[in-house]
């Protein structure tokens, strides 16, 4: 099942409608920037939505235990410190889905 959710890793940001604002008095459209990833597929899915059917897929194929070590490991990171938790989830299923983790020297991989 993770199969079908792999990203090609190609993140797509486009500014899309967002309401109207009020500046020095005149009405402007207002615009907010919505991240994507390019499936392998072809099709485009906003990010987090993605985590959500990755982090689904990762449950229904056993490897939740794999995503929680990649995801304790990835609280050592420094720069992600002072990232919002839905940035850290979405970076570790990134890890998993890439597998840089298999590069990481530091880490091991126990198969069940």
């Amino acid at each position: 099942m993770m199969e079908q959710y792999e990203a090609s890793f190609v993140r797509i940001a486009r500014g899309v409608p967002d309401g109207m604002e009020l500046v020095k008095g005149k009405m402007r459209k207002k615009t907010k920037l919505v991240e994507y990833f390019k499936l392998k597929t072809g099709k485009e899915i906003e990010i987090y939505e993605w985590a959500e059917l990755a982090m689904a897929a990762v449950e229904a194929d056993g490897m939740l235990e794999l995503y929680e070590r990649i995801r304790a490991k990835t609280d050592e990171l420094r720069w992600l410190n002072s990232k919002k938790e839905k940035e850290k989830r979405l970076y570790a299923l990134e890890c998993l889905y890439g597998k840089s983790y298999e590069y990481w020297p530091d880490f091991t991989i126990i198969w069940a």
